[in-house]
């Protein structure tokens, strides 16, 4: 199996998406393992992917405050903490692109941001290892959404602090920005298709042009002999 998740946006193309914070090592709090994007509160969260809400929390009780963790088909949980409202409930379906809650800056959170963090469960470790390797640190143990895997490689994002392009060259993480990502199945096909389709237009024209430019110089060769036989005949006379 390979894992490689299609993952969406996580606001509107609208808002700068720029990463403050990713998968590091912090002295007093040890391993941070997400993505810390600042953000106004009340900026629209939405599904990274298609899936269903596993767990809701709408008040603001816990380090995490108000937040929401969405399972999608693979396994992988996707979470969005310190949000100021959700906007789902705790068995809905959502789609990729829905909008799930506001961002705020509820429980332990230093100022407006969404916490974002991803996770597998086991069985799925030796598929994301196949995909983005093991980062230096390891991987935690499962938290009860799963074991937390960097959610580096797979979300896209506008850019990230320089801080945390060096800690993910340094713990061996590669970005979403420098993955190479795989092309589908269906683009090589239509790629073919359209290749095949302009060789043939390309060959049509060729062929075309040669048919006209001789039926042009035969009709050249006729009307200058044509011309030439009435000189000769006016000559004559």
């Amino acid at each position: 199996m390979v894992f490689d998740p299609d993952l969406g946006r996580v606001v509107p193309s609208n808002v700068t998406l720029t990463v403050l914070d990713g998968w590091d090592v912090r002295p007093t709090t040890g391993l941070h393992a997400a993505l810390d994007i600042p953000m106004p509160v009340g900026t629209p969260i939405l599904a990274a992917a298609d899936g269903v809400a596993t767990r809701v929390v709408p008040t603001d009780s816990s380090d995490a405050g108000i937040f929401i963790a969405l399972t999608h088909a693979s396994g992988l949980v996707s979470r969005y903490l310190h949000l100021s409202k959700v906007l789902v409930s705790q068995g809905q379906r959502v789609t990729k692109g829905q909008q799930i809650g506001l961002s705020g800056t509820t429980g332990l959170s230093e100022g407006p941001h969404l916490h974002f963090d991803l996770a597998v469960p086991s069985s799925l470790l030796p598929a994301v290892v196949a995909v983005v390797g093991t980062p230096t640190t390891g991987f935690p143990s499962d938290f009860g959404f799963g074991t937390p895997i960097p959610a580096e490689p797979w979300l896209p994002v506008d850019g990230y602090a320089a801080s945390v392009i060096t800690n993910a060259r340094n713990l061996g993480i590669p970005l979403f920005r420098d993955r190479p990502r795989p092309v589908p199945a269906a683009s090589v096909v239509d790629n073919t298709t359209r290749n095949f389709v302009i060789g043939t237009v390309a060959v049509g024209a060729v062929v075309g042009l040669s048919w006209l430019a001789l039926h042009l110089a035969k009709g050249a060769a006729t009307a200058l002999g044509r011309r030439q036989r009435m000189r000769h005949g006016n000559d004559d006379n």
